[in-house]
């Protein structure tokens, strides 16, 4: 599978083959099968503490997100929660993490930590 390929030689020299990729396989075969999804059905959203924006563009944004996207779950993720997923599954982590000098530099690190 060429990527952007537009079907000239050129553009099939220029662009990565990308052979790794699979597609979905069918876990039935009957009506409204659903293929099995390598990516977790997660949005993540995070914030310095639990008072996240509550204003209404923020509720009509999560709102319709979730309504773009039926079946995935909203995750939101505060400083203390991000530290206690640091804590739990990363301890090996923990140290440097405390040691950041500034929220910003932890809320950074744990997002990696978060998507992984």
């Amino acid at each position: 599978i060429a990527l952007f390929d537009d079907g000239s030689r050129d553009s099939q020299q220029r662009h990565t083959r990308v052979d790794a990729v699979q597609p979905p396989v069918r876990v039935d075969e009957g009506a409204g099968a659903v293929a099995p999804s390598a990516i977790p059905m997660l949005i993540h959203q995070s914030w310095r503490d639990d008072g996240f924006p509550k204003t209404l563009f923020n509720w009509r944004w999560q709102a319709g997100l979730l309504d773009l996207n039926p079946g995935w779950t909203l995750m939101k993720w505060t400083d203390d929660t991000s530290r206690t997923l640091i804590a739990t599954e990363y301890s090996w982590f923990l140290r440097h993490f405390d040691g950041y000098a500034s929220y910003i530099q932890r809320s950074d690190a744990a997002r990696y930590f978060i998507v992984y």
